[in-house]
């Protein structure tokens, strides 16, 4: 009797999901139990029956349930099934087995030997007691645990433990499964003509009572399809459909029909020029590499095309290969695209791999060079990368990769085209050509921030034709030198050279710049300046005057620092400390307070240190570093930067003076300096307190005349 059934749609993250509502019956009479029984475990007083395993394995889940007398209904239930061992039985969930876990009373799901368990009746309930000894020699029987919900394998008197039963599953009371979904083993598919493809069908669930299905395709002029077997019947695209007898499920397969494989053969010409590649031809891609014949393929899988086998023509400025293998151009703007036999586009796949697809940005390629000689190219994908040939060992396969080939692993490729004409040897004749024949700078002023004449002129020089090995050199008089990017000697090829010119005194430059080459007429190019003006000492300070306040605030601690430079010296820089202020000071600055350093070198007062002539002396720091407590007062000294001039002792180049005030707990508005240079100064202690006499005067550490 076919079996009547309900179910229900719950909603879930995840879609529509039924649940089965089943019945499960309190067991009384263990002989009724059969082998395959689904089975649970519930405890009434609790209102718990038993699911899955607990993440741990080391128990069951506690699953919500209403009791009605003797009875439990539970929608979509996870069972335990029964196993007949002999006199005993063993239990799984789904396919894995409940085994007893040495040491402990508990189990899990990882034992090779499931356990066994005796069932008996006691007090009118069916329990099951492990058989698998353990560590704890007491009778171990499944408990619900109230204090940690889950049912597990305890020992006999466990305080946290309530009984359970065994209910076993109602069979009248399970709905008849109908099929939730049908699934094919491909979304999209290809067939050539003259050729099968087989798809397979999955229903869903795997219980479903009635699984089977009907076939069929949207366009049966495109293809046909029987019991998963799709026949192609012409070019075209195709969705070929299944469909479940019961639950109308369907799912889709996009199949698309390509022409029959080919044979036959035709034989392409290099295509030499640029302008032989046009909109509507077809063109093999080969390798350059002598002795490896083959061509590129149709891309099947993997990360680039593998070669097939072809004839190469003398010289292999022919080919002649399966029409299977060639290629249809296409033109975008100043882009190549390539469509294979099966109309896919050649493109990168990943940004480095060759495969084929469909028409994208991806599918463009740019001509980057032509070589009329041997006439290998480089076609670059949008990120850069160009399709050459790894010939590295056996490996015949076509690839996108960065730079060129050298000739071991990689070989650039050569297209054959249907429209190209047969090869026609060029008769090379190299020559060298210059955009101007006299380079003339008129006359220059130094420049005014460093005091060097000087000026850039650039020229662009060609060359055609040139052998493989040549080598473009360049010679200039000493005072012009230059700078250029390569030149390719294999091709017409510009380049700009940069021809720089400097002198350190005025006066009239002239010379040539000579472009030669090994069996190419040499070019000359006439140089031309005039240096005007005188060249002198250059000398820059970053401050005019340095000032220091010293007091309690700062702890009597200061540090300034300035930067010098100098550059073009005919006679040697001097840089001196002089006193121009108080004997006090001298003698407490020079020796117990002030650090005075010039670059590296340390200056006293009243000391120089020198630079030497004809050198460049670039940001010298100067620092001055005070430490302690002087007398109050008023402090003046100074540096003195000079040089002379080239012919004189007496005249200076340079002369720059920097002023050095130190000011000792007073402000340098407020100060009175009394003391004037010139005259001869004695200290002298009285009563405590340090005078300063001048001539007929006295005055204070302060500087204030008192008499």
């Amino acid at each position: 009797m076919k079996k009547i059934f309900t179910f229900t749609l719950s909603m879930c993250m995840f879609g529509w999901v039924a649940l089965r509502a089943e019945s499960f019956i309190k067991v009384t009479d263990v002989a009724a139990l059969q082998d395959g029984n689904k089975v649970i475990l519930g405890c009434a007083a609790a209102g718990k029956v038993s699911g899955g395993f607990q993440g741990n394995k080391e128990s069951l889940v506690a699953v919500d349930a209403t009791f009605a007398d003797d009875t439990v209904k539970l929608e979509d239930p996870t069972y335990l099934t029964l196993k007949a061992n002999g006199n005993h039985w063993n239990l799984f969930v789904g396919t894995k087995p409940i085994g007893h876990k040495s040491g402990y009373n508990k189990f899990d799901s990882k034992q090779e030997t499931t356990t066994n368990f005796a069932i008996g009746i006691s007090a009118g309930t069916a329990t099951m007691v492990s058989q698998t000894p353990g560590s704890n020699s007491a009778t171990v029987a499944f408990y619900y645990n109230t204090s940690n919900p889950r049912f597990g394998l305890y020992a006999s008197g466990f305080a946290q433990g309530a009984a359970v039963a065994l209910y076993v599953l109602d069979e009248t009371s399970v709905p008849e499964i109908v099929p939730m979904a049908v699934d094919l083993d491909q979304e999209k598919a290809n067939v050539r003509l003259g050729s099968t493809l087989t798809l397979s069908a999955v229903v869903t669930p795997e219980d479903a009572v009635d699984k089977s299905v009907t076939w069929g395709s949207t366009d049966t002029e495109i293809a046909t399809v029987a019991d998963g077997v799709v026949t192609p019947v012409a070019l075209g695209t195709a969705k070929i459909w299944v469909k479940t007898n019961t639950a109308d499920k369907t799912d889709t397969c996009v199949v698309r029909v390509l022409r029959t494989a080919t044979t036959e053969t035709a034989t392409y010409n290099a295509v030499q020029k640029a302008e032989y590649m046009a909109a509507g031809d077809t063109v093999f891609f080969g390798t350059s590499k002598a002795g490896e014949n083959y061509v590129m393929g149709q891309y099947v899988s993997g990360n680039n095309i593998k070669g097939v086998a072809a004839n190469y023509g003398e010289e292999r400025h022919s080919v002649e290969a399966c029409l299977q293998y060639a290629y249809r151009v296409e033109r975008e703007g100043d882009y190549y695209l390539f469509v294979d036999h099966d109309g896919n586009y050649l493109r990168t796949i990943g940004g480095d791999k060759l495969g084929s697809g469909q028409k994208d940005q991806y599918a463009q390629w740019a001509l980057s060079s032509l070589n009329e000689d041997d006439a290998t190219i480089v076609l670059t994908a949008s990120n850069g990368l160009g399709i050459y040939n790894n010939h590295q060992s056996t490996n015949d396969m076509f690839r996108v990769y960065e730079g060129v080939g050298d000739g071991s692993n990689l070989a650039k490729i050569i297209l054959y085209s249907s429209a190209a004409p047969t090869w026609t040897e060029r008769v090379p004749e190299p020559w060298i050509k210059v955009d101007t024949a006299y380079l003339d700078w008129g006359q220059q002023e130094p420049d005014d921030d460093n005091m060097r004449w000087g000026d850039s002129r650039k020229l662009t020089v060609t060359v055609n034709d040139l052998p493989a090995d040549a080598k473009v050199e360049l010679v200039a008089d000493t005072t012009f030198y230059c700078g250029w990017t390569e030149i390719k000697a294999s091709r017409t090829t510009p380049a700009e050279i940069t021809v720089y010119w400097q002198a350190n005194q005025a006066g009239v430059y002239t010379g040539n710049l000579i472009i030669s080459c090994p069996g190419v007429d040499t070019v000359t190019v006439g140089l031309h300046a005039e240096a005007i003006g005188q060249l002198g000492p250059v000398f820059s300070v970053s401050v005019d005057s340095i000032t220091f306040e010293l007091n309690e605030e700062n702890d009597y601690i200061a540090e300034q620092q300035f930067f010098f430079s100098a550059s073009h010296l005919k006679k040697s820089l001097y840089c001196k400390w002089e006193h121009t202020g108080r004997t006090l000071f001298q003698y407490e600055y020079q020796n117990k307070y002030v650090e005075l350093m010039v670059g590296e070198e340390r200056l006293y007062i009243n000391s120089a240190v020198s630079m030497a002539p004809d050198s460049v002396y670039d940001n010298v720091k100067v620092s001055f570093t005070i430490v302690g407590q002087p007398d109050k007062g008023v402090y003046p000294t100074k540096l003195h930067f000079y040089s002379y001039k080239a012919d004189s002792h007496t005249e200076l180049a340079i002369d720059k003076t920097i002023p050095v005030v130190v000011y000792v707990d007073t402000n340098p508005d407020e100060a009175i300096d009394r003391i004037h240079t010139g005259e001869t100064a004695t200290k002298i202690l009285r009563d405590g307190k340090l005078l300063i006499i001048r001539g007929n005067r006295i005055f204070d550490i302060l500087g204030i005349q008192i008499r």
